[in-house]
């Protein structure tokens, strides 16, 4: 009963007894080692002779499998090397912290309470809980709210500050410290067995707890929108079988701590409904502590990443070309070196991938070097992702599938050239059922299913060509899948892949041709549109002018050559007729039609002839009737001229002396005219013959003005 009070009293305590105000805490991934009263918990190198405590179960040859299982289960000769740096948690006066992940937290309780000799109940389900966690496996179920790893895990990146410059500040690291041991010990209290669930708490730390997991549920469902996802057939550990997973790859930029665990309880959104088992994470702000670039399995699907492990090792040492530091290598498992465990093996680099203590379900990128360098010259999109691709696709994939030569008509459209972006791919495949019965995979064909291998197909008759990274797949809706008997179709805006299933025995062959046909037509289609766009603008650049030689186009030329393109028009909606007797092929006609848009072209087409028809009709008119109006002005100008100098003529004969008058004047007046009176009755009769000179060219002008104005209808032009 003392026992028991002892405990509770201690529970009942602060967070962290000996968490003093003068005490620093720093939040770094990267540290490596520290001075005197220094301990560092997950980072470091628990076998270097140096001043400060590292509680590092990676690299330890004990096989620890969590910190807490390290301090836990740590000998008589530990625990004195320990104090002999760090006799009581008085000593400390620094403490550096990987995260604030449960693991840290309970590896500091028990290293506290023991240093100290404080009394804590029995943690052994604890720790195995804790190392469980740390391997990846979680044992609470769908609840996550009841999830002690989840709710400590996003009340400690619930502290974490927006920028990453700031993560190191004391101020942030010590707050979230405070709170995740609070947390912790309450949990301890109240839940001997954590994986029968954590109950309500009182605290102001659970309560945050369960509003950031809400937050994180909904960050989750974002990033599901924004992710990659395929599937993959991954190596089983211990045999040379594959096992089929959903993949998920995203890049991560604000720092989740149940993601993970989200992703791997996803039985709503993932293909196989077993939730992601593989999750490839990338984390721009965390370039060189090794958090950047991880992908992790979830361990209950037995896989291993062994092969992708040896992959990106052969793709650093490749990159380095021999330079790659190897003075004070890693402890890693799968550097060790078989003659004698307890050293690294001839060679082994001083920053590897991160291999999982040698399970390979967690692969992490190295660190940086010690003089600042990075520990990796591989990039997440370049390199890493196709690597993974290769290594659990490509190479079963390359096995199962190959290609086939397409019919002639097909290899015709092929090497068309249509306008930019208007040509038509068509590509064939089948499954290799001799090879894939030799790698013994002929009974599991799964993958043929899968939505990331019918991307995979359609990606071939793409411009890009096959796939090369999950990340060039074609999204999901870009293309239409049609299965027609044991033959895939997978129509899309730029060609059509055709996929030969087991036991489809040439059945592609008719439907390529199918398809060779429909982008012909489509092709036909785009050039004839292409000629239109370029006639229509010679045409409007011609009606446009009114002198030289366009202006004398007659309306004959121009009903000639429209008359041509009309033709030229219906032919090819002629020829678009493709209704055949079998109904695979018209399903596949149809629907290459649909993402082809021949349907849409065909009533372009027709409306294209009327407008063709309009334009013509107007030309014609548009010239008859200048034609017209230019007659029409001079006739008007020559008939209002006369009329003028009808209407003149008495006028003037009775303003001047007309010719009879003239000679009367000039022999029967007596006395005769002297010669100044008849001069001045010459200059008279002079001047009206300029006035009726002037008339008639005035009214002339009039004329043909009026009528080029008002037309012979009187209308406004």
């Amino acid at each position: 009963m003392n026992d028991q009070m002892a405990v509770q009293a201690v529970l009942s305590e602060q967070p962290c007894w000996w968490l003093a105000p003068d005490m620093t805490v720093e939040l770094n991934a990267g540290a490596r080692q520290g001075g005197p009263g220094t301990l560092l918990v997950g980072l470091g190198d628990p076998g270097e002779d140096g001043q400060a405590v590292c509680l590092n179960y990676k690299g330890d040859p004990g096989g620890a499998r969590s910190v807490a299982a390290l301090v836990a289960g740590a000998d008589a000769a530990r625990w004195q090397a320990w104090r002999a740096r760090l006799p009581s948690t008085g000593a400390i006066r620094t403490i550096v912290v990987e995260d604030f992940s449960l693991d840290t937290c309970c590896a500091l309780l028990l290293f506290g309470a023991a240093l100290d000799g404080r009394p804590l109940p029995d943690t052994a389900a604890w720790v195995a809980y804790v190392s469980a966690w740390e391997g990846g496996d979680c044992l609470d179920g769908a609840d996550l709210s009841r999830s002690a790893a989840c709710l400590l895990s996003v009340l400690g990146h619930s502290y974490l500050p927006p920028q990453a410059a700031d993560v190191a500040r004391d101020g942030y690291a010590r707050a979230g410290l405070h709170a995740c041991l609070a947390l912790m010990r309450r949990m301890l209290a109240s839940q001997p067995r954590p994986e029968a669930g954590i109950g309500y708490l009182e605290g102001a730390e659970y309560g945050r707890a369960l509003a950031h997991l809400a937050h994180e549920r909904q960050m989750y469902e974002l990033a599901l929108r924004q992710a990659s996802r395929c599937q993959l057939l991954v190596d089983l550990a211990g045999s040379g079988r594959q096992v089929l997973l959903d993949a998920l790859i995203l890049s991560e930029v604000f720092p989740s701590g149940v993601l993970k665990v989200m992703a791997r309880a996803d039985s709503a959104n993932s293909w196989t409904r077993k939730g992601y088992a593989l999750l490839a994470l990338h984390r721009p702000g965390e370039a060189g502590n090794g958090n950047d670039m991880v992908l992790s399995l979830d361990p209950r699907c037995g896989a291993t990443l062994e092969g992708l492990w040896r992959a990106l090792e052969a793709l650093e040492d490749e990159r380095w070309d021999g330079s790659r530091p190897a003075d004070a290598p890693r402890a890693l498992a799968s550097y060790r070196d078989p003659a004698n465990p307890a050293r690294m093996a001839p060679g082994a680099p001083n920053q590897p991938w991160y291999d999982d203590n040698g399970r390979h379900t967690l692969l992490a990128a190295p660190k940086l070097l010690d003089d600042g360098r990075p520990g990796s010259l591989l990039d997440w999109r370049a390199d890493v992702l196709p690597a993974l691709w290769r290594q659990y696709f490509l190479r079963p994939a390359a096995a199962l599938v190959e290609a086939l030569p397409v019919p002639d008509a097909a290899a015709a459209v092929n090497a068309v050239t249509a306008p930019p972006g208007r040509a038509k791919a068509v590509c064939m495949l089948r499954w290799n059922a001799e090879s894939a019965a030799a790698q013994g995979l002929h009974p599991d064909l799964a993958l043929l299913e899968t939505p990331g291998f019918q991307a995979w197909l359609a990606s071939h008759s793409q411009a890009g060509g096959a796939a090369a990274s999950p990340l060039a797949l074609p999204p999901q809706d870009s293309y239409e899948v049609l299965r027609c008997g044991a033959v895939q179709v997978l129509a899309h805006r730029h060609g059509v892949t055709l996929f030969e299933g087991p036991g489809a025995r040439g059945a592609a062959q008719p439907l390529a041709c199918v398809a060779a046909a429909v982008a012909a037509v489509s092709a036909a289609y785009s050039g004839f549109l292409a000629d239109y766009a370029h006639k229509l603008a010679e045409w409007t650049a011609e009606l446009g002018k009114h002198h030289g030689a366009a202006a004398g186009r007659d309306a004959e030329g121009w009903g000639k050559q429209m008359h041509e393109v009309k033709a030229r028009a219906l032919a090819v909606i002629a020829g678009g007729s493709m209704l055949r007797d079998d109904f695979d092929e018209n399903r596949v006609s149809e629907a290459l039609q649909r993402w082809w848009g021949v349907s849409q072209q065909r009533g372009e087409l027709l409306g294209l002839i009327d407008r063709i028809d309009g334009m013509m009709r107007h030309a014609i008119a548009a010239r008859t009737e200048m034609r017209q109006r230019v007659y029409g002005s001079v006739f008007s100008a020559l008939g209002l001229g006369l009329a003028a100098n009808h209407i003149w003529e008495p006028i003037r004969e009775w303003l001047t002396m007309n010719s009879y008058e003239w000679q009367l004047k000039l022999f029967k007046e007596s006395p005769a005219p002297d010669v100044h009176e008849l001069a001045a009755i010459a200059h008279q009769v002079a001047n009206y013959e300029l006035a009726t000179v002037g008339v008639v060219v005035g009214f002339s002008l009039l004329g043909f003005i009026l009528y080029w104005r008002f037309g012979i209808r009187g209308e406004s032009h």
